[in-house]
């Protein structure tokens, strides 16, 4: 999947306007997180709803996740149109059970940094 799909492109796509505003160690931190493709509601999404509302979560649940690392970019890259399709019956793929409120503290520090930037350099 590696020499085949543009990490930077989906990120970017994610970010919209402030991709082209961000520093390369910005870019860094964030791509990460699209590598694995393994990312709808998974470690990364699950981290962040853990720091911001943490009600919104059945921990018990989501302890008891098993891991899918089964990449929903690539199924949906194959013409997959469900989470079913993709592998993912129960709409998540990653790994919820290892996500945490700090992780995602730090992601929403980073994300709202990169942000921050952004607008002081003029670009939002």
């Amino acid at each position: 999947m590696l020499p085949h799909f543009n990490f930077n492109a989906m990120t970017a796509l994610a970010l919209g306007q402030s991709w082209n505003k961000a520093t390369p160690e910005q870019k860094k931190r964030l791509t990460e997180e699209f590598r694995s493709g393994a990312c709808h509601a998974g470690r990364y999404e699950s981290s962040v709803v853990l720091a911001a509302r943490p009600d919104l979560v059945r921990e018990a649940i989501r302890r008891a996740l098993p891991a899918n690392p089964r990449s929903l970019v690539t199924a949906i890259r194959s013409g997959q149109k469900s989470f079913e399709e993709a592998g993912g019956p129960r709409g998540y793929f990653g790994y919820p059970a290892d996500a945490g409120a700090e992780e995602g503290a730090r992601t929403i520090d980073a994300l709202g940094s990169i942000l921050e930037e952004a607008v002081l350099a003029g670009g939002a």
